[in-house]
């Protein structure tokens, strides 16, 4: 039982969804579950394992589904009655939040790819490097990422989507930007930015338009991406848009 539970945070995590852990830390007197027993509580309100069933595992259910919000730990004892309203015993049930951690994906591993993914790792990034070219993505090169080659349109089909995922796209031409953006706008992604000049950024939005991207969709994508530092270096490109994806994460879309 306790394997499920714990496979059940696992893939929550995974798939970019909060789940709530509850464990009794304390059992007296009758309980129809002892000290240790575990169970989860998902954003949909499902659960894998029990604490007991009846009125405390309602209350823990409600509980955990309200702690989503602000991923506070706490504890909170409830008492267990019997039919004739008399204290039956006693359980005192410790919750933890766990929540995805953001996941930035890199779509092009040039030289500000590169640079990009030095300083998201830095920052706790989970790194996801996708590109096309051959020799450009390597295990030594990008030790601490998880890397897709092939082509950008099939691998975005395979990733799992939430919203705690980050996109910027910096690829290696203007078309392959506008073809990874065209399937992008409406994964559900809390950021999505492109690296480029004004003129190549309204030359894509345009071509986007026409394809049928909406006015709704485009309005969230960044671009021209980062915050103006003034500097042109890799690292200093890379910098600006970790600096404006810190600031996304902190302050939402305020400037």
């Amino acid at each position: 039982m306790d394997m499920n539970v714990l496979q059940a945070i696992q893939d929550e995590i995974r798939s970019g969804r909060k789940v709530c852990q509850i464990v009794i830390t304390k059992a007296e007197g009758s309980t129809p579950r002892s000290t240790g027993t575990m169970m989860v509580v998902r954003q949909d309100g499902s659960i894998e394992g029990t604490v007991g069933g009846g009125l405390v595992e309602f209350e823990a259910i409600k509980r955990a589904k309200e702690l989503f919000c602000n991923g506070r730990c706490e504890m909170n004892e409830y008492v267990i009655k019997t039919d004739q309203e008399l204290m039956a015993g006693k359980v005192t049930l410790f919750y933890k939040v766990f929540a995805p951690g953001e996941q930035l994906l890199i779509f092009g591993a040039g030289h500000v790819g590169y640079q990009l993914y030095t300083l998201a790792r830095m920052l706790h990034f989970e790194v996801m490097m996708l590109d096309e070219r051959e020799g450009f993505l390597s295990e030594e090169r990008y030790p601490e990422a998880t890397l897709m080659f092939g082509s950008f349109v099939e691998s975005i089909k395979k990733i799992s989507f939430h919203d705690h995922c980050y996109a910027v796209v910096a690829s290696s031409s203007h078309a392959s930007d506008e073809e990874i953006l065209y399937h992008l706008m409406d994964k559900l992604l809390t950021y999505v930015g492109m690296l480029g000049s004004q003129k190549k950024v309204d030359s894509i939005k345009a071509h986007l338009r026409e394809r049928g991207v909406s006015m709704a969709d485009l309005s969230r994508l960044h671009a021209p991406i980062g915050i103006p530092l003034g500097g042109q270096m890799p690292e200093e490109v890379a910098l600006s848009i970790l600096a404006e994806l810190v600031r996304h994460k902190y302050q939402g879309g305020s400037k």
